[in-house]
């Protein structure tokens, strides 16, 4: 059986374990005993009530406090538990009255000593002596404080689902438009019909070759706001991709995109969203790169294309 003195430098460790004072090995134990001891597990829950409750109620200083602050409050999870003590302390000032009432009249003893929160509610003894009125008022607040996470966690679970609708329908929009400009490349008259209501333009780019071949051409209108660039890959060899946008005279990037995958049925093709307004009368080059599972990275090859402006006539460039 552990000693006074063991079970007090356990509780420590305890403590610099919940702060992230342990050295990466120690904390690694702890991470695995919490997980599979289970007697563990409750003593690491008691030490961490008793560590919330000493820093709502203004007790921590010096390096622990600092560590509480830095470490421990970075976790939402754990800034909640400290809302939920700061709530229960507000609880018991509330009542401090109605103690010293009852203590005065003799239905207290003398010598209550004082709890952290969380054993206080569960605590038979003081459940007595305060009566079941205290008690249920506490069991209030703590549901009270419980209703408002859960308020909160159906708000922003509202906000994600309403933030993945847009986006469904952006992609599907983006979808339905590159098969408009396919069309279109059949029926030349529907492209003219359709311009001016063009939002979104697309171009089809081939493989890089080695020797000299013919530049492709997107056109830009007055209102377009994005231009989809659709790589055709020789073969899909890397679990992702990035592009770069270069400034074909200049050799400079412009613009980079995220990690990429190549997408469609039989001859693979890497899709990226540019931005029309960075876009110039010129001539650039989309540089693809292929991501490996390690996170190097290859150079695929360049894809040069034309941008020609609308209100600029081709004599101009």
């Amino acid at each position: 059986m552990a000693s006074a003195d063991n079970q007090g430098t356990d509780d420590r460790l305890l403590i610099e374990y919940l702060l992230g004072a342990l050295p990466e090995k120690e904390t690694e134990r702890f991470d695995e005993l919490s997980i599979t001891d289970e007697q563990f597990a409750w003593r690491l829950n008691a030490a961490e009530n008793d560590l919330v409750d000493a820093y709502v109620r203004g007790e921590l200083s010096g390096a622990d406090l600092n560590r509480f602050k830095t470490t421990y409050l970075s976790s939402p999870k754990r800034r909640h538990k400290v809302e939920f003590a700061e709530g229960l302390l507000a609880f018991e000032h509330r009542t401090a009255g109605l103690a010293v009432e009852k203590k005065a009249q003799g239905s207290i003893p003398q010598s209550v000593e004082r709890l952290p929160f969380w054993r206080a509610i569960l605590n038979p003894r003081l459940v007595y002596q305060w009566g079941l009125a205290v008690a249920s008022l506490a069991l209030l607040v703590a549901g009270g404080f419980l209703l408002r996470a859960n308020l909160g966690l159906r708000k922003q679970v509202t906000e994600a689902q309403g933030q993945a609708a847009k986006l469904t329908q952006r992609v599907a929009e983006m979808e339905r438009q590159v098969d408009r400009e396919r069309a279109a490349k059949q029926d030349p008259r529907q492209t003219e019909a359709n311009v001016d209501q063009l939002k979104i333009v697309s171009l089809l780019l081939p493989p890089p070759t080695r020797g000299p071949s013919a530049i492709e051409t997107v056109s830009l209108h007055p209102g377009n706001d994005l231009v989809v660039l659709v790589l055709t890959l020789d073969s899909d060899d890397f679990p992702g991709y990035q592009v770069k946008l270069k400034d074909s005279s200049a050799n400079q990037v412009l613009w980079q995109s995220t990690k990429l995958a190549a997408s469609g049925q039989g001859r693979k093709v890497v899709s990226v969203g540019l931005p029309a307004r960075i876009l110039n009368q010129k001539n650039y080059s989309a540089q693809l790169t292929g991501i490996k599972g390690d996170g190097s990275s290859e150079i695929i090859g360049d894809y040069p294309f034309r941008v020609l402006l609308a209100q600029h006539s081709p004599a101009q460039h």
